[in-house]
């Protein structure tokens, strides 16, 4: 094990590590690793995983980025052109719990009926904000 600069406080951060296949620890206040290198590419390119959603975290999502307007259209154009993506996106809406992942290619799918200022506000980044923002909610 050799000396690391430090090793952030991150959720999910950890198990990241270890699922590579690395190991860590802290010894009197310093961090080592089995393969520095490899420990401090893995915390540099880490995205912390999102929390899910409750029910009312995810109406107030919808509504706060413009997704419950676009998805109001692609409804009511979707029930009779393609049921079975009709049917995805009613799937989805009717779950207890929503991860982001699975609500990203649920936009996706939204995404073609989005007007150009709308679809411009949707961009990965602006989702992610929006989602931690939302997860922050006390409902």
């Amino acid at each position: 094990m050799k000396k690391i600069r430090s090793f952030p406080d991150r959720e999910g951060l950890l198990e990241a590590v270890f699922a590579a296949g690395h190991m860590v620890a802290n010894f009197g206040g310093e961090w080592h690793a089995d393969d520095p290198e490899a420990v401090e590419a893995i915390i540099r390119d880490f995205v912390a995983p999102m929390p899910e959603l409750g029910r009312a975290q995810m109406a107030w999502f919808m509504a706060y980025t413009g997704l419950e307007g676009i998805r109001g259209r692609a409804l009511g154009v979707l029930r009779t052109t393609d049921r079975g993506a009709y049917a995805l996106i009613e799937a989805h809406r009717a779950q207890e719990r929503f991860g982001f992942e699975a609500t990203a290619r649920i936009i996706e799918r939204l995404r073609p009926f989005a007007d150009a200022a709308e679809a411009e506000a949707l961009g990965e980044e602006a989702l992610r904000a929006a989602w931690a923002e939302a997860a922050a909610v006390a409902v």
